[in-house]
Formats: C-alpha cells, sequence, structure tokens
C-alpha cells in the first residue's frame, strides 16, 4: 500500500484471558433509566460473550424502539 513490503514477524504471541466469560447475570438484558434518559448494555448483561453483546444491544434497541413509539402516540 505504501510502496514498502512487509516484514517478516519477529514474534507471534496469543494470551488466553480466562476470565473472559462471566457468568450469567440474574440482572436484565439491558438497564434502562427513562428519567435520566439513559441506556446501557453489553455482554456482562447476559453472559459475557460476544453473542451476548450484540443480543443485549439488539434488545436494546428494541426497547428504545418501543418507547419512541410510545412517545409518538
Amino acid at each position: 500500500i505504501i510502496g514498502e513490503q512487509a516484514k517478516q514477524p519477529q514474534l507471534v504471541a496469543l494470551k488466553k484471558w480466562h476470565f473472559a466469560n462471566a457468568p450469567k447475570s440474574e440482572l436484565e438484558e439491558v438497564f434502562i433509566d427513562t428519567h435520566q434518559q439513559l441506556a446501557s448494555c453489553g455482554d456482562w448483561c447476559i453472559n459475557g460473550r460476544v453473542e451476548s453483546a450484540f443480543m443485549s444491544a439488539l434488545q436494546l434497541s428494541k426497547e428504545i424502539r418501543k418507547a419512541l413509539l410510545h412517545t409518538i402516540d
């Protein structure tokens, strides 16, 4: 891309983070405070995995949509 050839890597290392999987949460998938107009979501809301982050964000988007449609009615 910049006209220079890539060099061979000198070091390749992997680190497994043993604490990456949080235990399943007994709380909500999302946190919403309608009075302060704040919302939060993330993998930590469900069980600490990438899919959980997506599912939490999807649930939050549904809750925000529902709240917005409710204010229009």
